[in-house]
């Protein structure tokens, strides 16, 4: 009669999100014949080469991850794309997983999972009980397969989640010899010190105050507790509010309630979307100057390199 899984392998089971190798099996006394019982059977699967999951269908990413990374030895650690969704700052899980080594380990690759080979050291930290490069690494990583855009999202959601400030950002990015789109990086960084902490605020930033010399706005001020404008111009008292989509039913009657407030305490709201920033700035421009000089600013909008010459500015 075949004897119970050991309550030792159990318990690792559980710290591993039921996935197991055969080397940890072995050391924890599992019976060679339990374990293809339990593989015969349908309970528990082969994922690759003497590494198992307890566990009946597709496994979860975590699962997978916890997979790769027991395939890929002690020094494996996952990175890019992979660090990004470990850290909550990517929702879809990337296929393959991503791990990288230190250069000359003899790791190979899995049907789940992507091993790179790489001199350059990175910190490293554990989620999850998983071992990943750090958030700031794990930006600058990303930096080689991403585009632009979605970078720039990248980085400011890591800034919005308090997963890494951007004077840490900086400092790892001067660290290191070799960084693709090192100038995105660097410049995100430093409108992360401004107070851009997200795409819009980095559009309204670079799009629409600082080619159009406007004055400098408050980022993420509180009127009251609870709740936040994304840009103030606290002499003026002129708001300027930025939408991205919100599938979120009551978030336009929120938004309408907020801005009447505000109205109530003598601000006036100006909001924009993400195609007014990106495609119109110098438009959005004129509305906040003519508000922002109706309310006592005595200065005057400088015309960008963008600017149209219909545009009355400078």
């Amino acid at each position: 009669m075949l004897k119970p899984v050991p309550p030792a392998v159990i318990r690792l089971l559980e710290e591993q999100r039921q996935v197991i190798t055969r080397h940890q099996l072995n050391g924890l006394a599992m019976p060679r014949p339990a374990l293809e019982w339990l593989l015969g059977n349908g309970t528990w699967q082969r994922l690759d080469t003497a590494v198992y999951y307890a566990g009946q269908g597709d496994p979860p990413w975590l699962s997978l991850a916890w997979a790769a990374s027991l395939a890929a030895g002690e020094d494996a650690v996952l990175y890019r794309e992979s660090a990004a969704h470990l850290h909550g700052l990517l929702a879809t899980p990337p296929d393959p997983i991503q791990l990288v080594v230190p250069t000359g380990r003899a790791a190979r690759s899995r049907r789940f999972s992507e091993v790179t080979r790489s001199q350059t050291s990175r910190r490293t930290l554990t989620v999850t009980g998983l071992r990943c490069t750090g958030v700031a690494d794990t930006l600058i990583d990303c930096a080689a397969s991403m585009g632009a855009r979605d970078l720039e999202a990248l980085i400011t959601g890591a800034f919005q989640r308090r997963k890494v400030s951007a004077s840490g950002l900086r400092k790892a990015v001067n660290a290191m010899r070799a960084v693709a789109q090192r100038e995105i990086l660097a410049a995100a960084a430093a409108d992360a010190l401004a107070g851009a902490h997200s795409v819009l605020e980095l559009d309204y930033l670079r799009n629409v105050e600082r080619p159009h010399d406007l004055p400098v706005g408050t980022r993420q001020h509180s009127p009251r507790k609870g709740e936040y404008v994304d840009v103030y111009y606290e002499e003026y008292g002129v708001i300027v509010e930025l939408d991205g989509y919100s599938p979120h039913a009551l978030t336009p009657f929120r938004d309408q309630t907020r801005d009447n407030r505000n109205s109530s305490d003598g601000k006036s709201t100006l909001r924009y979307g993400s195609f007014d920033l990106a495609a119109h700035g110098c438009e959005v421009a004129i509305e906040v100057a003519e508000l922002l000089i109706r309310r006592g600013w005595t200065g005057y909008p400088a015309a960008c390199p963008r600017c149209d010459s219909r545009i009355p500015l400078g």
